[in-house]
């Protein structure tokens, strides 16, 4: 019985030796067909400063190419917030890729995946998200990045980094607001 292994056949019960391939091997090989260069590629999602009161803010969502051979052609990612301060309601997708979809049904999370057959070399913006704040407080809401997949047209992983977003609710000039209400009954005398 005969078994594929590796690219070559090999006999039951006998460990079939790999070759040895340089870079220079590698890049002959393929011809025309450029190697992945594991180059940084940031996804990061921005800062914005709102009123506790106000009904949105919106926040940017980019992909930065850091080093130039780097093509990147897929891109899957989950975006996390504190759902008990902040409701996504909407993602306002940008078309720089040709397929591109984003799900906030998840409280809490934020999930987009596209996929661009021609690449993207350069910086772009993904998404305009759009958050309600749910509360009156002063504080400072982070968006954290969790990168699923992100390659390059030829399918190849590409190395990543994310930068983590904030949003900061303030309260209004004239407004008192810790976070906590308390209600107490009208007493008339």
């Amino acid at each position: 019985m005969m078994l594929w292994h590796g690219g070559a056949l090999a006999q039951p019960n006998k460990v079939a030796q790999r070759p040895q391939v340089t870079a220079a091997d590698a890049a002959a090989t393929l011809g025309e067909m450029p190697l992945s260069t594991p180059g940084p590629v940031r996804v990061r999602a921005g800062t914005a400063q709102t009123a506790s009161d106000a009904i949105s803010v919106t926040v940017p969502l980019d992909l930065v190419v850091l080093t130039e051979p780097v093509n990147v052609g897929v891109i899957s990612l989950t975006l996390s917030y504190d759902a008990s301060l902040l409701s996504a309601t909407a993602c306002q997708l940008s078309d720089a890729l040709t397929l591109l979809r984003c799900n906030i049904a998840t409280p809490g999370q934020i999930r987009l995946a596209g996929v661009a057959p021609r690449g993207i070399r350069s910086a772009v913006n993904l998404a305009q998200l759009v958050f309600t704040p749910q509360q009156s407080i002063n504080l400072t809401a982070p968006l954290t990045i969790q990168l699923d997949v992100v390659g390059d047209v030829d399918g190849a992983a590409v190395s990543t980094d994310s930068q983590a977003g904030t949003i900061t609710l303030t309260c209004a000039l004239n407004e008192r607001c810790n976070g906590l209400n308390v209600y107490l009954p009208w007493v008339n005398r």
